[in-house]
C-alpha cells in the first residue's frame, strides 16, 4: 500500500489477519470513525512506515499528524512571515509596454 488516502471511513488503513509481508509506506489516514490505522495480525508481520494516522491497533503503527498532512493544506507555510529586501525598481525591472498610439491610424494635425 503506497501513497494512499483514506479519511473520514469506519476504518482507513485495515490489514486482515491473513496478511503477511505487505509493506505500508508513505499513506495518510485521518478522521476514520474507529481506527485510522489497523492491522490485525498477531503478531504484527507487515511493515508499516511514514504513515499519518492519530488512532491505531496496535498503537504505533502511524505517526500524528502535522500542519502539512491536513487534506486542505496547500503546501504553503502560513505560520511564517517572510522577509525580503524592499528595493526600487530600475529602468530594466520595468516591462516594456509598447506605445498605445503606435497601433492606430496617425489623426494629429
Amino acid at each position: 500500500m503506497l501513497e494512499n488516502r483514506s479519511l473520514t471511513n469506519e476504518v482507513g488503513l485495515h490489514l486482515g489477519d491473513a496478511t503477511v509481508a505487505v509493506l505500508v509506506n508513505g499513506n495518510t489516514a485521518l478522521g476514520n470513525e474507529k481506527f485510522d490505522c489497523q492491522d490485525l495480525t498477531k503478531p504484527v508481520n507487515n511493515t508499516w512506515q511514514d504513515n499519518v494516522g492519530v488512532k491505531s491497533q496496535p498503537a504505533g503503527l502511524c505517526s500524528a499528524p502535522t500542519v502539512d498532512d491536513h487534506p486542505d493544506h496547500d503546501g504553503k507555510d502560513h505560520g511564517k512571515k517572510h522577509k525580503k529586501k524592499h528595493h526600487k525598481k530600475t529602468k530594466k525591472h520595468k516591462q516594456h509596454r509598447p506605445d498605445p498610439c503606435q497601433c492606430t491610424l496617425p489623426w494629429r494635425f
